[in-house]
């Protein structure tokens, strides 16, 4: 009689342990989902509220601290972006599109080199990203590096011929090393697909007729 009740406490306790469990698992998962309908309505601040909850049940949530990443760039928190980013590639190196976002973040930090780094890491795996190149392009211009710049935003262009940013930002490059011909056909480019405030400055200060 005592081994027959002993059985069924241990299982009561499998039960118990079992449904809490899921009980974690569900409420974690609801404040994920909760902040990822945040996200996708442009309330960021909310969004990150519910990562944190979500991060609270589970610290090692990748997804969790990468979407929360990306809702502290899209405030321009980008410090507090870099350490989630760097939280969910600690907790998974192979989750590689974090590089990707870190590149932009660190870029926006005035971190170049690095952002060359992980972006270099991103267009070895996918050598077909446009915007993998055009972000480093963007970090190499600030560089003073306008020759791998150009050559980046080359590539940006060849995978996406209407890509505005990067005739308009290859434009800059060629203006900085004094080619003003090729620099107004960026822009005059650019304005033709459908961005033409390049053109218009440098018009204003009669850079391109």
């Amino acid at each position: 009689m005592q081994k027959f009740c002993l059985f069924f406490l241990v299982l009561a306790l499998i039960v118990t342990i079992g449904l809490a469990t899921k009980a974690v698992a569900t409420s974690k998962r609801y404040y994920y989902n909760h902040g990822f309908r945040y996200m996708k309505l442009g309330k960021y601040k909310l969004a990150i509220k519910d990562f944190n909850q979500a991060i609270s049940i589970d610290p090692k949530y990748t997804k969790a601290y990468f979407l929360r990443g990306i809702s502290y760039k899209k405030v321009g928190q980008y410090q507090r972006a870099v350490k989630d980013y760097n939280q969910a590639i600690l907790v998974d190196p192979n989750l590689t599109e974090v590089y990707y976002h870190r590149g932009i973040a660190y870029t926006q930090l005035g971190k170049y080199k690095k952002a060359i780094e992980d972006l270099n890491r991103i267009i070895s795996l996918n050598p077909n990203d446009a915007y993998a190149y055009y972000h480093r392009g963007i970090a190499y211009y600030n560089l003073g590096q306008y020759l791998r710049a150009i050559e980046d935003f080359n590539q940006a262009i060849r995978l996406g011929p209407n890509f505005a940013l990067a005739h308009i930002n290859r434009g800059f490059a060629f203006s900085d090393l004094g080619k003003k011909d090729n620099a107004c056909a960026d822009w005059g480019k650019a304005c033709e697909i459908g961005n033409c405030i390049a053109l218009n400055w440098a018009k204003e200060k009669g850079h391109c007729q």
